[in-house]
């Protein structure tokens, strides 16, 4: 049965990776929400896509010199205050260092957070790693743009309990 997911959030009115183009994707019935998370240079998960911003590496920035030049900036804990994340299916595209996977992990036990809902994939098999041995119950994928024989697919599948896997 395919799925309706708003990349980003949805876009056709707003800048993706914002509190408005999430809460438009919800109200626009979407059956999940990608969106694209990595750290600040103070280990605050920040939703924004590039690992660059201006020349400058995002990890090399804090959340506020960021948030002066881009307002809409947004903090995962301000999304998850916003949004009733119970009630729709968010996806997590990680980005950057392997602390990422670290932080995230903290951040779902401080705020007690359900993941039910919630997938999380990355390019970084580290991040999956990580998380892995954090928690099995995480819904993690993979994505890539590899071509994998069946067996390291499966291996790969297994070892991780992979629920979906993303090909760029």
């Amino acid at each position: 049965m395919p799925i309706k997911i708003a990349h980003r959030g949805y876009c056709k009115h707003y800048n993706s990776n914002t509190l408005n183009s999430i809460k438009d994707a919800i109200n626009n019935n979407f059956d999940m929400i990608e969106i694209d998370i990595q750290l600040d240079k103070h280990n605050k998960i920040i939703v924004y896509h590039d690992i660059y911003y201006n020349d400058k590496k995002v990890e090399t920035c804090s959340y506020k010199e960021l948030q002066h030049e881009n307002p809409e900036l947004l903090l995962l804990s301000t999304l998850f205050k916003e949004i009733d994340y119970k009630k729709i299916k968010l996806y997590l595209d990680l980005k950057g260092s392997d602390k990422l996977a670290y932080e995230l992990h903290s951040f779902f036990i401080k705020m007690n957070i359900d993941t039910t809902n919630i997938w999380i994939a990355s390019f970084n098999l580290n991040h999956i790693d990580i998380l892995s041995k954090k928690h099995r119950g995480y819904n993690l994928g993979l994505i890539s743009e590899n071509n994998f024989t069946i067996d390291i697919l499966t291996y790969i599948t297994s070892k991780y309990n992979l629920k979906i896997i993303v090909f760029g």
